[in-house]
């Protein structure tokens, strides 16, 4: 909000706006100048909810608002920038005109990026120009420091990928340059999005074969092999259940580790680990109480999946709710 407004102000400004939806052409023009000149972001983003469909008068406004707003920005205030994209989306100003103001104030963003490019249409000139603004941005992002940029460039190429060869050729990416720097979340993403089967296979190929040379290497568990281990997991078990790449998985672990496997992963192939069968792991009693596990071992005993693993931190998943637990510090 660049303007303040007491709260009995904004109060009569909401009510405004929604009498707009009852108002005449003339009356909902004014009430529109109005509250995009009030410049309160919670009022301006209802303007869709109540207003649509705008008129062409209408969404000429709202262009105009948002090619003030880009100028008076400042150009670190990514948040402003990509709420005047969201806005301009939601409005159905033509895609044409959100183009014209992506190519003078573009943004990085990935959520922004995302919004436009499900609602990408108008010519085939705008949507193509659109395309390759997205895959340069994301190509950006890969190439930054922080991995958090990366992942969200990676999580863009994903988005943007529509036609089998783009699939393959972002499978080959993946598993090519970007391998060494590749994270659980893109990998599980592109196992459950991917619509292209042969790049789905490759995919899971070249992981397993890098996984299985890294565990091999190693022989032993610790912290990069448990995240390898669970990769294998994640590939034989998206984007569904495949039982005979589980049991591959399980033989191929229990000939390295034995009951040497860490229990987190003997709970997710405990159908396929014979040894694990017949000598089930006892859990002390307080695992089976009520209320929400305190440590990873009680939470997969009571249903919930590992989604992901850093060091001592692991993330587990049940019915949607995700928990934060942490493995005990090793004694040195």
């Amino acid at each position: 909000m660049s303007q303040h407004q007491t709260p009995e102000s904004a109060a009569r400004m909401h009510k405004t706006l929604e009498g707009a939806a009852t108002a005449t052409p003339e009356e909902r023009l004014v009430v529109l100048q109005a509250v995009l000149d009030s410049c309160n972001f919670a009022i301006i983003r209802r303007i869709a909810e109540i207003m649509l469909p705008l008129n062409a008068d209408e969404k000429f406004l709202v262009l105009t608002w948002a090619d003030r707003l880009f100028l008076t920005q400042d150009e670190s205030d990514i948040s402003d920038r990509d709420f005047t994209f969201h806005v301009l989306v939601n409005c159905e100003i033509p895609f044409d005109a959100i183009l014209v103001q992506l190519k003078k104030h573009p943004t990085r963003s990935r959520e922004a990026l995302e919004r436009l490019f499900e609602a990408a249409s108008g010519t085939e000139d705008a949507r193509s120009a659109f395309d390759a603004y997205c895959a340069e941005s994301a190509e950006a992002l890969t190439k930054m420091d922080r991995m958090q940029s990366r992942d969200r460039g990676r999580h863009m190429m994903i988005t943007s990928a529509k036609t089998p060869e783009d699939w393959l050729q972002l499978a080959n990416r993946l598993t090519g340059p970007d391998l060494h720097d590749l994270r659980q979340r893109v990998l599980e993403r592109f196992l459950n999005e991917c619509r292209n089967p042969v790049a789905l296979q490759f995919m899971k190929d070249r992981v397993n074969e890098k996984c299985t040379a890294v565990i091999t290497a190693a022989g032993e568990c610790n912290r990069e092999t448990a995240m390898y281990i669970h990769w294998m997991i994640r590939c034989a078990k998206a984007p569904v259940e495949n039982k005979k790449e589980l049991e591959k998985t399980a033989t191929f672990l229990n000939s390295l580790f034995g009951y040497n496997l860490p229990k987190s992963v003997c709970y997710e192939l405990r159908d396929y680990l014979p040894s694990y069968r017949q000598f089930a792991i006892q859990l002390p009693r307080s695992y089976s109480q009520s209320g929400p596990p305190k440590t990873v071992e009680a939470a997969l005993a009571q249903g919930y999946e590992i989604k992901s693993e850093s060091g001592r931190q692991v993330v587990v998943m049940k019915d949607g709710k995700s928990l934060t637990l942490y493995r005990p510090k090793s004694i040195k």
